[in-house]
């Protein structure tokens, strides 16, 4: 471990790992939870995407304290057909909720050409990219939709009533990486905007409005205001899609229903996530071929590169160099095992 001139902690993975799963483990979650917990945290931020990392910690505790989160359930999973479970988080954390449903997608021979699993009564998921590719690297395509805590307006809208409801897509190829497609529906998830609450410092302008609708580059504005949704209204549209899959489809809390993510107060937010798993010769024996066609038009031109190229590279380095985190954030999480 060093200490950089800049107030850096660089861990290996898996000094980070142990320090999430004894904070967790400390705070009442099971030791089994508390380790699947870590790995989604530490897997974030060795992809570069922090907003998904140890950060979240400091508020899951607070959650874990007030009850809000239940560290000490074990997910419920039910059989709806041949084709689809049920994973029953219970007001707990989606990650062993996430793995689970996996474990039986990726599993069971039996399941016909496309299968899903539906998680109800969740909480944050984590990165939805991490849940795809799990799936294609056993060579099924993967999909991934969640509904989260209001945070973008309706069509022409003027108050928040969706999530930034992220969707995730995974192509599996022969012997190399798959390719991921992973985005929320607004311009940035608000695990940015927190992470920039947190390290005091300002956001893009166009990331978010305040309450009263103006533009903002305040992080402690914009998390009291909305999230512009990528696109405008057709960004809004998609994320209605994915609150009827993920709410009313999988029977949990619509975003303007579900508390936040972030604090203590209020009840388990009780989102949803419906990951759906496809062979990918159900209808063309020929699907790898076809797709390193595709994939050789795209990278015959200049500056170009496949979705999900940019984490894998980081996670590369992160295994070889570690993880740098804010010493502030470290000395926090220490404190709350001792």
């Amino acid at each position: 471990m060093n200490l950089t001139k800049n107030k850096l902690v660089t861990l290996h993975l898996n000094e980070a790992h142990g320090l999430a799963a004894r904070v967790l483990y400390k705070h009442n979650t099971l030791p089994r939870v508390s380790n699947f917990v870590a790995a989604a945290l530490v897997s974030a931020d060795a992809d570069g995407l922090t907003g998904h990392g140890l950060m979240r910690i400091p508020s899951y505790v607070e959650q874990l304290v007030s009850k809000k989160l239940d560290g000490s359930v074990v997910p419920k999973v039910r059989y709806k057909d041949r084709a689809s479970i049920e994973v029953d988080a219970r007001g707990g954390f989606a990650y062993p909720a996430v793995q689970i449903a996996l474990k039986t997608l990726i599993s069971s021979r039996s399941f016909p050409a496309i299968a899903m699993a539906a998680i109800v009564n969740s909480h944050h998921c984590g990165v939805a990219g991490h849940i795809v590719e799990k799936i294609a690297k056993h060579g099924r395509i993967g999909l991934v939709v969640s509904n989260t805590p209001k945070a973008m307006a309706p069509p022409g809208g003027d108050r928040p009533l969706f999530g930034t409801n992220p969707i995730a897509f995974a192509c599996p190829r022969k012997g190399v990486d798959p390719i991921i497609v992973d985005l929320s529906l607004t311009v940035v998830a608000r695990g940015k905007i927190k992470q920039a609450e947190q390290e005091s410092r300002p956001i893009p302008a166009d990331w978010a409005t305040d309450r009263y609708g103006n533009p903002t580059t305040d992080p402690k504005e914009a998390l009291q205001g909305q999230l512009n949704a990528i696109g405008g209204n057709k960004g809004a549209a998609l994320g209605m899609m994915i609150e009827i899959l993920a709410g009313a489809f999988v029977s949990s809390n619509f975003g303007y229903e579900a508390s936040s993510f972030f604090t203590r107060a209020g009840e388990s937010p009780r989102v949803g996530q419906l990951i759906i798993s496809i062979d990918p010769h159900a209808y063309n024996p020929d699907f790898f071929e076809r797709i390193e066609q595709l994939v050789g038009q795209i990278l015959s031109q200049p500056n170009t590169r496949l979705p999900g190229q940019n984490r894998m590279l980081n996670r590369r380095i992160a295994f070889k160099e570690g993880l740098e985190y804010r010493k502030e954030l470290i000395d926090r999480l220490r404190e709350m095992i001792l």
